[in-house]
């Protein structure tokens, strides 16, 4: 009894320390620009950080880049651009069908560094203010295991020019409105058409009066 306790214990410990030495990186992203206009070009860097993993460290990683096509353009893999001693895999570097990019370095690494520059070239119309950028699905390989990760994200603003349609409007209505008060032009008629009025019954009193002095 008292062997069988100490070998469930000397279990225990095993798995409580194969848990704690799991090995594990992070992701981090980041973007050249942090807000972008229509048709500009956005490049996202992918980092690898904090790596504990076998000796020789990460060997290769894979991830779906996620984006919203009605703010960029299609990816194809003429834009990304592996970093320092990573290489875009030969058979598959880049998925189109699910945006699947697979890099490796066999020299591999347990430096924090960026192992991968991705370009996105934003549409000439652009309705929304803002974009997430989402690198998912994160595994790498130390040789040994695969190892997953958090998926690493970014979101950017959308600089969109001002509409001054409606203050124009708002100009135009008003200058409309100022050029039309009815109500004073026909009273200042009416003022004028009386003292022309008076004035002509006056000059008629004066011209025969004149008219009848001079008989």
């Amino acid at each position: 009894m008292k062997k069988l306790y100490c070998l469930s214990i000397a279990i225990l410990l095993i798995c409580i320390s194969t848990t704690v030495n799991a090995a594990s990186f992070e992701a981090n992203l980041t973007s050249s620009l942090q807000k972008f206009k229509a048709g500009q070009t956005v490049t996202l860097t992918l980092s690898v950080e904090n790596i504990d993993a076998g000796p020789d460290g990460i060997t290769s990683l894979q991830g779906t880049i996620d984006y919203d096509t009605a703010i960029f353009e299609k990816l194809t893999i003429g834009d990304l651009k592996a970093q320092g001693l990573w290489t875009l895999n030969t058979s598959n570097g880049f998925v189109a069908s699910n945006n699947q990019f697979n890099i490796e370095n066999t020299s591999g690494t347990k430096n924090n560094e960026a192992v991968l520059k991705i370009e996105l070239k934003a549409k000439n119309t652009i309705s929304l203010s803002s974009a997430l950028i989402t690198i998912a699905n994160l595994k790498a390989f130390d040789g040994q295991d695969e190892i997953s990760t958090s998926s690493a994200k970014i979101t950017l603003a959308v600089d969109k020019p001002v509409d001054t349609t409606v203050n124009t409007n708002t100009t135009t209505n008003t200058t409309a409105n100022e050029e039309l008060p009815e109500t004073g032009i026909n009273d200042t008629i009416m003022y004028v058409l009386g003292i022309a009025v008076i004035w002509g019954i006056a000059s008629m009193i004066l011209y025969k009066k004149y008219n009848a002095i001079k008989i």
